[in-house]
């Protein structure tokens, strides 16, 4: 019986194809939502932060001009946090699930603020300033 036998070509491509369908199931896990950098800063309005947050409690946002994606997470409180969503340990894109940030690449976890609960990483993630008031919320990146 003769076997199939794949090349190094088509087996390099279905694993790169393989990866970047993964990658999109995992942005699938909280919604994404595209912004627009002004000046330095973000402002996205409330009713849409809350739309964003009525399926889960986080979401990631996207803009050009952006260092990295940034995570708006509503805390275990209700308020909100805004964060970097790089891994400190390889740069990764952390997820976040049930209370906690995940590093899917080497399993490091950061809890809401940030802060590493379990290693590989040492360092915590980028916090992003912001602001809020009746209508709207402010992130800066400086």
């Amino acid at each position: 019986m003769a076997k199939n036998k794949i090349s190094r070509r088509h087996f390099i491509g279905a694993l790169a194809t393989s990866g970047v369908v993964a990658g999109l199931a995992g942005c699938a896990i909280v919604p994404v939502h595209r912004a627009y950098l002004q000046d330095g800063h973000l402002i996205l309005k409330l009713d849409e932060i809350e739309e964003l947050l009525s399926e889960k409690d986080a979401f990631v946002l996207q803009a050009d001009g952006l260092p990295e994606p940034l995570l708006v997470i509503r805390t275990a409180t209700g308020g909100l946090n805004v964060l970097g969503s790089t891994c400190t340990h390889q740069m990764c894109q952390v997820r976040p699930g049930r209370g906690f940030l995940n590093c899917p690449c080497h399993g490091s976890t950061f809890d809401l603020d940030g802060q590493v609960v379990r290693g590989p990483a040492t360092k915590p993630l980028t916090s992003y300033r912001f602001t809020t008031n009746a209508s709207s919320m402010e992130i800066w990146l400086q």
